[in-house]
């Protein structure tokens, strides 16, 4: 009514306008009207729970989701939910029995079929005993509510507070049925052990423990036959023929790793990628995209993975389905953002803070900030000498150094120059880490082939993505084009998100010396590589049509200490190889590069 009010007095100023004008705008008012009706048809609604402050009884360290809720609620109102479908309850409110409520009152009952249904978790995630059996590691993953222990206790606690994967999955199906095939459900959890949660103490705070919700006696299901019922097959299959909606899960890890909160306090490492990718984002894109981008941004922290599920070829809060296709052949300008890099300079040495700020502040790729930045630089006293350290927000360390108070001046000078290195090197690795360019001419894909398996047929392996410290692998590689051509071939590692480095072409070889027959799997079997060091590793495979020699972008720059306006280095090696190797008038080379991140795991690593 509101909506059909507000257009009387335009319709009044028209009284007087010829017959034709008159029709002309009420069929007008009819179709804005009635599309207006047939948008807000379609509601978006979300339920955030934020488990913060957790009381000291029950065993778990306090976390700052509530940091976490603001930031999630500022990216849904910019995508267009309204603020009286957002309900938010955390800190006491948020017991298992109180998030039950909220969601079969909030986003059950209220949704309608075609809704968008949207649920946040952030908070501690633990892994508790299974007690149908379904799981194929023992373990059903789980929401840790405020009232909730840690320790199992037999008789007294034995989870019964715990919200697991099996009950909030028997939450999720009654909203799906009711949204239908064209409704859509997104599910998103920041805490440990979250992958699989649908179906299912470093220098920054884990989001879960390593303590497992279960008794002493209890067997895995790894152990034991599992005890599914002919009614549990009978009941999953009419689930599969209901006409329910869509629905993606994207969590902060996989349901083996531990989720983190960011060094400065600000929420979890998660959310934040989250949330700025979701800000970020101003055209319609896929939840593939946006996990992708997730990905890039988490790049720097090598000890939790995301994950996605579901439809991910869906249009974020939409329905719309995205088919992914190959991006134009160009590289976006680079921005401010691309080319500064935030650093906090929290020295408690007055002498040492004044000789590196002195060294860093007119650096022209190295902004100096007071409070939150990119960037830390902490110091301490270690036998007599001052050390210092360069950390990244998730609190890894990029670099390192002491300085003897007795031998000032050159040494400084040293070390300052080494560490401007490293900034320099940590802001080209994230820039190269968010190149991911698609041609049609030239599609690329990259495997990585442990030399036990260097043998088996290409079109049957499992590319893996996880290795141990000590693997030895090689690369497998086939690029897709025109019939009868072969395309040049670059391979580069980007360790950690902060080192960048060029493994192929080689320092005695020329790019025209790399290259590979189109169409067909090309194994590089008399190349060995090695994992010396636990992380996530990043390789990019870089096709053309013609040789790029990426050697020199990936040299040490000699005037490292550049002041503003004289930077006569690179903040994308590839970027500037490619403004170096345009030989055609009228034409750019035609390049594509794929992505992809592996994990190491340390060699004394086991699953539990």
């Amino acid at each position: 009514m509101n909506l059909r009010h507000s257009f009387c007095p335009n319709i009044g100023t028209f009284v007087h306008s010829p017959p034709k004008v008159i029709s002309s705008w009420y069929i007008l008012l009819f179709l804005v009207f009635n599309s207006s009706q047939l948008f807000s048809q379609q509601s978006k609604l979300a339920l955030l729970v934020g488990e913060s402050r957790y009381d000291s009884a029950t065993g778990w360290v306090r976390l700052h989701a509530f940091k976490d809720i603001e930031i999630v609620k500022k990216a849904l109102l910019y995508h267009g939910f309204a603020d009286s479908n957002i309900l938010v309850i955390q800190d006491h409110d948020a017991t298992k029995g109180k998030i039950i409520a909220a969601f079969n009152k909030h986003l059950l009952g209220r949704s309608a079929a075609g809704d968008i249904a949207f649920f946040y978790y952030s908070g501690h995630g633990q892994r508790v005993q299974d007690k149908n059996g379904d799981e194929t590691d023992g373990y059903d993953e789980s929401f840790v509510p405020v009232d909730a222990p840690q320790k199992y206790q037999r008789g007294v606690y034995e989870g019964q507070n715990h919200l697991t994967d099996d009950e909030f999955n028997n939450l999720l199906q009654p909203l799906r049925n009711k949204l239908g095939t064209k409704g859509t459900v997104l599910v998103v959890v920041d805490a440990c052990f979250s992958g699989n949660i649908t179906r299912s103490f470093l220098s920054a705070v884990a989001r879960g423990s390593s303590v497992l919700m279960a008794g002493p006696d209890y067997k895995p299901a790894s152990q034991v036959k599992n005890n599914y019922s002919a009614s549990d097959f009978s009941q999953a299959e009419q689930a599969d023929r209901s006409p329910e909606s869509q629905m993606i899960t994207l969590t902060a890890c996989r349901d083996y790793e531990t989720a983190f909160e960011l060094s400065d306090s600000s929420g979890g490492v998660f959310t934040s990628a989250f949330t700025k990718c979701l800000l970020n984002t101003t055209e319609m894109i896929s939840y593939d995209q946006l996990y992708k981008n997730i990905c890039i941004a988490m790049a720097d922290d090598p000890r939790q993975n995301p994950t996605i599920e579901g439809s991910a070829n869906l249009s974020v809060f939409g329905n719309t389905q995205i088919l992914s296709s190959p991006s134009p052949n160009i590289f976006k300008k680079l921005s401010l953002a691309d080319t500064v890099i935030s650093l906090c300079i929290k020295i408690t040495n007055p002498r040492l803070s004044a000789s590196i700020t002195s060294a860093l502040e007119n650096c022209s790729f190295i902004n100096i900030s007071k409070e939150t930045a990119d960037l830390y630089l902490f110091d301490s006293l270690v036998n007599g000498k001052s050390c210092y350290w360069l950390t990244n927000t998730m609190g890894l360390c990029l670099d390192q150094d002491c300085i003897d108070s007795t031998s000032a001046g050159k040494s400084e000078n040293r070390s300052w120059n080494t560490l401007t290195y490293s900034i320099l090197q940590y802001l080209q690795a994230r820039n190269l880490n968010k190149t991911i360019l698609y041609c049609r001419e030239l599609q690329s894909e990259l495997q990585l082939i442990p030399i036990s398996e260097i043998n088996k047929d290409p079109y049957l392996f499992n590319a893996k993505t996880e290795f141990a410290v000590g693997d030895t692998f090689t690369f497998r590689l086939k690029i897709k084009g025109p019939a009868g051509r072969f395309a040049f071939y670059s391979l580069v590692n980007i360790s950690n998100g902060s080192k960048t480095s060029l493994l192929r072409p080689t320092a005695d070889k020329g790019p025209d010396e790399f290259r590979c027959p189109l169409n067909e799997f090309v194994t590089l079997k008399n190349e060995r590589f090695v994992f010396s060091d636990a992380g996530k590793e990043t390789f990019l495979l870089i096709c053309s049509d013609e040789p790029i020699d990426l050697k020199y972008q990936f040299t040490e720059p000699s005037n490292i200490t550049a002041k503003r306006g004289e930077v006569s280095f690179s903040f994308n090696q590839l970027n500037a190889a490619l403004k170096t190797t345009q030989k055609r008038a009228l034409s750019s080379p035609k390049i594509s590069v794929f992505n992809l991140p592996v994990v190491v795991r340390s060699s004394n690593y086991f699953f539990k």
